[in-house]
């Protein structure tokens, strides 16, 4: 064990000329970009599902999971939400969101996108996901969204921007689908009322008919029947003219859909980079590689030697 540790060392001795450069260049280059590497700051939100309760699969009105892409929606998932965040249309909402006034007045100009400077859309909204993390949580339904760039301010506004970008698209899914919802509820209350009024008239006809008819049994269980008729419509048409007001709301976004249970936070103190975590790996790669390059000198040494004439 000894002598083999003694042949170790003595080899990195020998090939201290190669090993020593190699490994300090590759530390240099790394404490270099561990340097030079800006500052980043990273904001964060968590949003909830209107109406969730912990299983993963609860629903929100408005959309539903196998007809929402489909534009039939009546009821969506908590957990499209990552899925909508992610998608084209929303991203491209938020990097076109003007700077509020806050970030105007302190000189920044535009928007998100020309603010990074990604030139086309397709580069703009690869940056914006590279920046940007999302994690769901299918046991309590929780959305964490993160944004993270050099400015915290820009951050902050970010992640404000998307989650906006969310609301907006899904409220305009949800008020589509209401109108939907609401013409048909419409057309259902006014055949209720018509099968109402044709129930009290019945009843009325009845009544008239058989002033006595406590008296027999049989009539009886017939205005039983009649009455039973007339109290279920309007029972009926009791709850439709509900669902249309639930409905009505839906069409003014008057209806939560989601709930920012933490709101975009101004990091104060940076996320990144790592920078000791930058310099080791440098080390951890300078050392491998001069170790290859004392491997590769004692081979062409040994090349070398056997190739001269003896």
């Amino acid at each position: 064990m000894f002598e083999q540790r003694f042949k170790i060392l003595s080899l990195i001795y020998e090939n201290r000329s190669v090993i020593i450069p190699v490994f300090l260049f590759f530390v240099i280059i790394f404490l270099i970009i561990a340097i030079i590497s800006p500052n980043k700051y990273t904001s964060e939100a968590v949003l909830l599902p209107s109406g969730f309760v912990p299983s993963g699969m609860q629903f929100v009105p408005g959309f539903s999971i196998t007809e929402f892409m489909s534009g039939a929606q009546t009821e969506i998932s908590s957990f499209l939400f990552p899925d909508i965040l992610k998608s084209k249309k929303v991203i491209l909402k938020a990097l076109e969101t003007p700077f509020d006034s806050s970030l105007i007045a302190r000189g920044y100009k535009g928007n998100l996108k020309e603010f990074f400077r990604w030139g086309s859309t397709e580069k703009a909204i690869k940056g914006f996901k590279g920046k940007s993390k999302i994690k769901y949580s299918f046991e309590k339904g929780l959305v964490q969204l993160k944004f993270t760039c050099k400015d915290p301010f820009i951050s902050k506004f970010a992640l404000e921007a998307w989650i906006s970008a969310l609301e907006d698209f899904i409220n305009e899914h949800t008020a589509l689908s209401a109108k939907k919802k609401y013409a048909y509820l419409k057309r259902r209350e006014e055949k209720l009322v018509a099968q109402l009024d044709s129930a009290e008239n019945e009843l009325k006809r009845f009544i008239a008919t058989h002033r006595n008819y406590s008296d027999d049994p049989i009539l009886t269980m017939q205005y039983q029947r009649y009455r039973s008729k007339v109290d279920l419509t309007s029972e009926l048409i009791n709850y439709v003219r509900k669902q249309l007001e639930v409905t009505m709301l839906d069409m003014k976004g008057a209806a939560p859909i989601i709930n920012i249970l933490d709101e975009p936070n101004l990091p104060k103190s940076r996320s990144g980079p790592k920078r000791s975590l930058i310099v080791l790996s440098g080390a951890v790669i300078g050392f491998v590689a001069s170790i290859f390059a004392a491997a590769f000198r004692m081979w062409w040494i040994s090349h070398r030697n056997k190739a001269r004439p003896s």
